[in-house]
């Protein structure tokens, strides 16, 4: 194949584990390593037997022990408990002391916004209680804050929302480093967003460093999109995806961000992708553990200055995994 070509593979109930490792071919492109097998990957996010993740950086625990990536490749960062942590409640304030309803029809956007200085200013978590909070812009976070939401906490965009909520479907801009948002569900987006707009998410991780996304459901929201060089070690974990746009697990040089456990369903392009650029590129994602069906373009699309991705042991249906600059498959 030559310099440049694009490789595209096609991965309907096959395990598939690929590795683009950082050494330059023999025409300076990356090459490939890939593993299959027929055995089928480990129970996905929200079944029963699933596979457990060691605290022990790159390894994991697995039914189909011939998956992974090649001997001497890199592995990405260290891989998560999959264990929900539970903030404490010495160490918790609740967004409602902040004068949020979570009735579905007032405007709670300055209380979240109130909530989340004092819980930075406080070193503690945001508790979201269950309930449906309406917010009319995005939420700027900025400093180290655990956003925790309890089962039926949801998050809804008004009918007056502006700015990019109503551009680009944001919910919150995570602009500083070590932030969580867990269990929180954002639901079906009010003001609809054009598939052409650029950097569309509920949640916009921009050069924040280990920024965390954990067990939160997007139901026909705006997915999650993390960028710049700044953003590293990330993880997006156990997630849940329906008729969005998906993940952008890494753009413009961010790296090493560690995507598994997490099923995306129906999106409305990609389901997952990474964008790298000759100044920035992205380094050593770990994707794996996904399940992908129904994806409206590629299933996962890695490609662009991408160095040291490891794909495997995902499960992804009826579309393609493509790269970009592969040589000699």
């Amino acid at each position: 194949m030559l310099a440049g070509a694009v490789l595209a593979l096609l991965a309907v109930g096959v395990t598939v584990a690929v590795v683009l490792s950082s050494d330059p071919g023999p025409t300076g492109t990356r090459q490939p390593t890939f593993v299959t097998s027929a055995t089928p990957p480990a129970p996905m996010q929200g079944t029963t037997s699933a596979p457990t993740l060691s605290s022990t950086p790159g390894s994991s625990t697995s039914a189909t022990s011939t998956i992974g990536p090649a001997s001497g490749a890199p592995v990405g960062p260290t891989m998560p408990s999959r264990a929900a942590p539970i903030p404490e409640a010495s160490q918790t304030l609740n967004v409602r002391q902040f004068g949020a309803k979570a009735d579905g029809k007032a405007d709670d956007t300055a209380s979240i916004e109130a909530g989340v200085r004092a819980a930075i200013a406080q070193a503690k978590a945001l508790l979201f209680p269950p309930g449906t909070y309406v917010m009319s812009h995005a939420v700027d976070i900025k400093g180290k804050v655990w956003l925790y939401g309890q089962a039926g906490a949801v998050l809804r965009e008004a009918p007056s929302a502006r700015g990019v909520m109503a551009q680009q479907g944001r919910h919150f801009s995570v602009l500083g480093p070590d932030v969580t948002l867990q269990g929180l569900t954002f639901a079906p987006l009010v003001i609809p967003v054009d598939l052409g707009i650029a950097e569309q998410a509920s949640i916009y991780i921009r050069d924040a460093p280990r920024a965390t996304v954990l067990n939160c459901v997007f139901d026909g929201s705006a997915g999650i999109f993390v960028i710049g060089p700044a953003a590293v070690d990330g993880r997006i974990v156990g997630n849940t995806l329906r008729a969005g746009p998906g993940v952008v697990y890494s753009y413009a040089g961010a790296s090493r961000t560690y995507v598994a456990h997490n099923v995306v369903d129906g999106s409305r392009s990609n389901a997952m992708s990474g964008t790298g650029n000759a100044d920035t590129p992205n380094t050593e994602v770990v994707i794996e553990n996904n399940l992908i069906t129904n994806a409206g373009r590629m299933g996962i699309e890695d490609w662009s200055h991408c160095v040291g991705t490891v794909i495997r042991n995902n499960r992804i249906s009826k579309r393609l995994i493509r790269f970009e600059g592969v040589v000699g498959v």
